[in-house]
């Protein structure tokens, strides 16, 4: 990746080392290369100086980068104030390097030197400095949390760091201003501001880092790590930094590709079941859960119910038809986005389903429906009187023969005027089965939710159904939730509990495989990756984890703890996040979507005799300019902290792997279905994977394709959103995939369900 790919944290770590290194870079290589006429291994009267030098091309280049990183620093998004002092600040740094000083004491002035530049040059040292000072005391020190006591401390922190560094560029600023009464040199001041510039971008290009965590990483910086970028600067080379070529995997496995046990199209084009036609919406959120003789599958607002052979024998159906009869906004809605896990401790079926519509204000629960960071957990208010009620059997429609789709009605309506807009609130539904047939009764739940409940991600637990969305109406914040697992399953009246939680990205709680639990009482694991795409940080060299600790007693114990950092390779987000486009296609302009912002779907839980292992996934940018899977192996202490086992990113050629979910089969073993395209390759899907006491770091197993695609999509950027894995309960080995690609000919997807086996 080169520097213009380069993220803004990266930027900011590489201008505050060459700014903390400039002052002694100057006087060592001047001292080495001596200018005759000057002063020998003595400092100059000022930097600026320097510029008559040896060291002029230190000089010189510093202030281009410098001004090059200011010009292009987008800030925060919305904020003029970032985008003005950065082309302000990055213009002075061009016109000081452009018009010199005059010649310092000793040495005669060059032929084309005016006086007027060193005015110019004067002014434009001005007007940096002051933009330094302003970045340091204001916009360095800006929060999408309004209230300072609101912010986690290691942000308050970092705050104070950069007023620091600001105050201390005001009293260097103006101690060098003083030189024009004493006619003192002004090197120190003005080494001193340079070097406290320095530190305050260090301090926002460690924005994730504790203050140790920074000190360390600096302590690094200042050492082997900073001879390249020092080397590069020194030689006039161009910077590469590929954001993960230190852990990528960039050949096939050896071991021969996963045994393919069966594979057919589930919900998606042409799909006939005998209950209609599917019908569906990009992107396609695919999910499926597996039990002892059913795979379920729900696609948006589409459910089916296949025998694992293939056989299709309920559906294709709206899918809050599960909650036909039970009333309130889960029978009313059916907005998409729904979810279906496998609770294989308890052998039943799990289907949570949001709403996106608000409703109604209801004089029965008074409140005000909107968002509630920092006030700890809250129980989320049952939506329907009585619930659950007796377990109510799936509705089964009646049977629709088999036959070519019904022409569309093209009758010219009047669309009503759109009501306005309710300020109730929103709904969680949750579905719980009463065994382990799909085709029976369900337990019916709704809980009501302040904040767009946007993206579930359901996880199953010893002591609840975690579900994590990504929430918010105005601004985007986090909800973290977990509904009464123990309760549901009896049909008894449950409760759910949420978190808000500011300033992250998606999260993804840990989801159960096997039968081996956990240590009785143990918190989930919540991870998500670092950077934050809305500010521009593509980049980032941590995973964060939370431990969610319910108390289904007291929700005011119930607590949501972290971030953790977990150090990983340096990563950078495929496509530089969500709802861009990078993923190219055969025969079209129009580049896919590939999430690359989140970690996806499942993160995966598994206990082998007493060591705890969580796997996770997410898609970055490749050394080759393709995508590849970053995917982890972390381990759980005994104080609940994890540590990195293992990471890898499947690279093994320049065309993109991404929106990957792993699995952890009943040996060890790790699967991974993921996404695969790039020219000459239309989308579709595929699947590799690794044997437990393989070489660490490596997918050795070689890869499988379950889906070829035959044509490109060009109705939408959007792919997907996630594809999904999952085990299957009867031998705790098949691992069970599923994702989209196109037929030829097709406008829209299809959806490829396949089963591997890796256990021997």
């Amino acid at each position: 990746m080169s520097v213009q790919s380069l993220s803004q944290q990266a930027h900011r770590r590489l201008i505050g080392i060459l700014g903390l290194l400039l002052p002694l870079l100057l006087y060592v290589i001047a001292g080495l290369r001596h200018t005759m006429g000057l002063p020998s291994w003595r400092p100059l009267a000022s930097v600026s100086a320097y510029y008559y030098t040896g060291a002029v091309a230190v000089f010189v280049g510093v202030l281009f980068a410098l001004a090059l990183f200011l010009l292009t620093y987008p800030g925060y998004k919305g904020v003029i104030a970032d985008r003005v002092l950065g082309v302000v600040g990055g213009t002075a740094a061009i016109l000081v390097a452009l018009f010199p000083t005059s010649p310092p004491d000793g040495l005669s002035a060059a032929s084309w030197w005016h006086a007027y530049m060193s005015v110019v040059h004067y002014l434009s040292a001005v007007a940096l400095f002051v933009s330094f000072i302003l970045f340091a005391i204001w916009l360095l020190r800006k929060s999408n949390v309004p209230r300072r006591g609101d912010r986690p401390l290691d942000k308050r922190r970092r705050d104070d760091i950069c007023l620091a560094c600001g105050i201390v560029m005001i009293g260097s600023v103006l101690w060098a201003a003083s030189s024009i009464i004493t006619h003192a040199p002004i090197f120190w001041p003005e080494s001193i501001a340079i070097i406290a510039f320095a530190a305050s971008w260090l301090t926002k290009g460690e924005a994730r880092k504790s203050a140790m965590q920074m000190i360390r990483s600096w302590r690094l910086k200042m050492t082997g790590a900073s001879a390249p970028i020092l080397v590069g600067v020194l030689l006039s080379t161009r910077l590469v930094i590929p954001s993960s070529a230190a852990v990528e995997q960039t050949v096939q496995g050896r071991r021969p590709p996963a045994t393919l046990v069966t594979s057919f199209d589930g919900l998606g084009v042409g799909l006939q079941g005998p209950h209609g036609r599917w019908e569906g919406r990009n992107p396609s959120d695919n999910s499926i859960a597996v039990g002892p003789d059913y795979v379920v599958q729900i696609v948006n607002t589409r459910m089916a119910i296949f025998r694992k052979n293939g056989e299709i024998v309920y559906g294709p159906v709206p899918t809050n038809t599960v909650f036909k009869g039970f009333g309130g906004a889960c029978e009313a809605h059916n907005n998409g986005d729904a979810v279906v896990r496998y609770d294989q401790l308890a052998s039943r079926w799990l289907i949570v389903m949001p709403t996106f519509t608000r409703s109604p204000e209801r004089p029965d629960q008074p409140g005000v429906w909107q968002a509630q960071p920092h006030s700890g957990a809250y129980t989320s208010p049952p939506g329907v009187a009585g619930q659950p009620g007796p377990a109510a059997p799936l509705f089964v429609p009646p049977a629709v023969p088999p036959g070519p789709p019904e022409p569309p009605d093209t009758t010219r309506r009047v669309r009503p005027p759109r009501p306005p807009e309710e300020k109730g609130p929103y709904s969680m539904c949750y579905a719980v089965s009463t065994s382990a047939d799909p085709l029976g009764s369900y337990y019916r739940y709704e809980f009501l939710r302040p904040l767009f409940p946007d993206y579930p991600r359901p996880a199953v637990w010893p002591d609840g159904y975690y579900i994590p969305t990504s929430t918010g109406d105005e601004v985007i914040q986090k909800h973290a939730c977990v509904a009464d697992r123990r309760h549901m399953l009896l049909g008894e009246p449950a409760t759910e509990q949420c978190v808000v939680i500011d300033g992250v990205n998606f999260l993804n709680n840990a989801d159960l495989d096997g039968q081996a639990l956990p240590p009785d009482g143990a918190p989930n694991v919540i991870l998500a990756t670092g950077g934050t795409q809305l500010r521009g940080d593509f980049d980032d060299d941590g995973i964060y984890a939370w431990q969610f600790s319910v108390n289904w007693t007291d929700s005011a114990r119930t607590r949501v703890m972290g971030p953790e950092k977990i150090a990983v390779a340096p990563y950078h987000y495929l496509c530089d996040g969500q709802l861009t486009t990078c993923v190219r296609q055969p025969g079209t302009d129009q580049h896919l979507d590939a999430q690359g912002d989140k970690i996806m779907a499942r993160v995966v839980y598994r206990n082998m005799n007493g060591r705890e292992s969580v796997v996770a996934v997410h898609s970055v940018g490749t050394k080759a300019g393709g995508g590849g899977v970053r995917w982890y192996e972390f381990t759980i202490a005994n104080d609940r902290s994890l540590q990195l086992r293992q990471q890898g990113t499947y690279a093994p050629d320049s065309l993109y792997r991404w929106m990957a979910s792993p699995a952890i089969d009943r040996d060890g073993n790790i699967g991974i279905g993921y996404s695969f395209g790039g020219s000459p390759n239309f989308a579709g899907q595929r699947f590799a994977g690794r044997f437990a006491n393989d070489r660490l770091g490596m997918l050795t197993v070689h890869e499988t394709v379950l889906a070829t695609g035959e044509a490109p999509q060009t109705n939408t950027m959007r792919w997907e959103d996630y594809t999904q894995t999952a085990i299957d309960p009867n031998d705790d080995c098949t691992i069970w995939y599923v994702g989209d690609y196109l037929k030829k000919d097709a406008v829209t997807y299809s959806t490829r369900i396949g089963a591997f086996r890796l256990c021997r």
